[in-house]
């Protein structure tokens, strides 16, 4: 069997990973080098830790960059795809739903905006408005900007957002009728209602200023 000396394999640096770990969640390792201790790296731990546990990849996928580079890692894989592939699925009812396993729509909505500071806060807002409108759950409905710079010597700017809607119970015909049957104004109106719960105190006033330009189904 193991001897005491063993089973003790390790304990100090043990109780040191799992304080900083408490403290530090994910970034735990710049705190234990700053304290000059090896804990080891993304793919292994330190052999002085006498342990077999999953590596930190498993864990903290975003802090060790896991990627479709990374596919014969230790990286969490749900579905069989990494993390990054996993940016074109939403998470509805307890599983995944990918592109190209279910039906979704596509589309983008231009929105004059006074402040990048409301791109943030729009996203939310249309993932919700766009959910309502198609009668879908909030989860299945993924917004996105679009990069576009702003233009020169206007005060208001054009920004972007796609959009895609996955059709996981929802019937296509039904959502672009519904979609569709939006005016521009009421959308607008939608925003700018949305947009007072969100945005700070100091911006209220420039809600009034964001107004939707297009609204376009692929």
């Amino acid at each position: 069997g193991q001897t005491p000396s063993g089973i003790l394999l390790g304990q100090a640096e043990s109780l040191l990973l799992a304080q900083a770990m408490w403290d530090h969640g994910c970034d735990f390792g710049y705190n234990l080098s700053a304290q000059n201790i090896s804990w080891g790296d993304c793919t292994a731990w330190n052999p002085a830790l006498g342990w077999d546990f999953k590596t930190l990849e498993f864990f903290c996928p975003t802090s060790c960059s896991c990627d479709r580079s990374k596919a014969n890692s230790a990286c969490p894989q749900p579905k069989g795809v990494t993390c990054d592939e996993l940016r074109d699925c939403v998470f509805v009812q307890n599983t995944y739903a990918c592109r190209g396993e279910v039906p979704s729509l596509p589309g983008s909505i231009d929105i004059d905006i006074p402040s990048d500071s409301f791109q943030q806060p729009l996203l939310l807002v249309l993932q919700s408005l766009l959910a309502e409108t198609a009668g879908v759950a909030p989860a299945a409905v993924k917004v996105q900007l679009e990069d576009a710079p702003p233009p020169p010597n206007r005060r208001l700017r054009v920004q972007n957002f796609y959009f895609e809607i996955f059709l996981l119970e929802a019937e296509r015909n039904q959502v672009e009728d519904a979609l569709s049957s939006t005016s521009l104004d009421n959308v607008t109106a939608s925003c700018q209602m949305r947009l007072q719960e969100l945005v700070e105190s100091t911006e209220l006033s420039m809600v009034s200023s964001v107004s939707v330009q297009s609204f376009e189904l692929f």
